[in-house]
């Protein structure tokens, strides 16, 4: 299962869980409150950092295959994948998630999933951050980042949201 989320919500409560029907600013400013202090790129400055992090957050008690469940397997560090030593199944830390066959680092992703955040906490306008803002950011196509625009805004939508419980690691110290 996913790792433990807790939530700071305005008023100070700590919850478990996002209300339902909570507006999405409100969604977003609960998440705010968790974001790293000094910034995801300081927290995870590589990109096995931030595999690391999905690592523990899927697989709190250890990674095991997706298709045996077995839990022998061996990294593959030229590929990033882990491999099942008894079925020979390859994955990786992205594998059945909202980032699967996404060619575009988790770096990235973490990256854009704090910038969504902070967009939509501060900002009152319907556009908040656009695809060509986060394309210019990250130098990628405009339908690259129209598409990892969207795939954030959806996942942060959710109540299991996996790249919110990847990138909040914890309340802010003030």
């Amino acid at each position: 299962m996913r790792g433990e989320l807790k939530l700071i919500l305005e008023d100070g409560a700590k919850v478990d869980r996002l209300p339902d029907g909570m507006p999405f600013h409100q969604t977003c400013t609960a998440y705010w409150n968790q974001l790293p202090f000094y910034g995801v790129s300081r927290f995870f400055p590589s990109e096995q950092s931030c595999i690391d992090r999905v690592r523990d957050v899927r697989w709190p008690a250890g990674p095991c295959c997706l298709r045996c469940g077995s839990a022998v397997l061996t990294w593959v560090a030229s590929r990033c994948l882990f491999q099942c030593a008894d079925c020979r199944h390859q994955f990786s830390v992205k594998t059945d998630t909202v980032l699967h066959r996404s060619r575009l680092p988790l770096r990235t992703w973490f990256l854009a999933t704090e910038i969504v955040i902070e967009s939509y906490r501060f900002i009152s306008s319907r556009d908040y951050v656009t695809a060509k803002h986060l394309g210019r950011t990250f130098g990628i196509s405009y339908e690259t980042a129209w598409r990892l625009r969207q795939t954030v805004l959806n996942d942060l939508k959710r109540r299991d949201s996996l790249l919110a419980a990847v990138v909040c690691t914890g309340p802010h110290p003030y």
